[in-house]
């Protein structure tokens, strides 16, 4: 009987003790899937409103296309729409060049390689927590 209980409690003790590491994966997991799915739709429609209108009238209003971009990067930056801050990025640095801005649209093409490399760590990092899913 002695040696029963010898043999067995080493395994009650690891499943009493892994249990709430396992607890805790599940629910990080859930909580990662949560904030993947929030909706965006309709702040994503503005944004591409703000491109496409910069995009339209910068060759005629250089002004006031960069407050319109300047307003749909940040628009994009609070709702984590990485693609699109690279595209306001692109058309700013063009705009700036427009208003012979030199010094500040060489900084632009640099803040969007931080963003693209930023994005692509990103994606890397969600592939890796998919397959960790999977395990758990």
């Amino acid at each position: 009987m002695n040696r029963l209980i010898f043999l067995l409690f080493p395994l009650f003790l690891q499943l009493v003790l892994s249990y709430p590491q396992k607890l805790q994966a599940r629910a990080y997991c859930r909580f990662i899937h949560q904030q993947q799915h929030i909706p965006i739709e309709i702040d994503s429609s503005q944004v591409k409103e703000y491109y496409n209108k910069a995009k339209e009238i910068y060759r005629s209003d250089p002004k006031e296309a960069q407050n319109i971009v300047e307003k749909g990067i940040s628009l994009a930056q609070l709702h984590h729409m990485s693609e699109m801050e690279v595209d306001l990025l692109n058309l700013k640095g063009v705009i700036l060049l427009k208003l012979n801005q030199f010094d500040e649209s060489i900084k632009t093409p640099f803040q969007r390689t931080q963003k693209t490399r930023r994005t692509q760590r990103q994606k890397r990092h969600d592939a890796f927590f998919s397959e960790y899913r999977k395990c758990v």
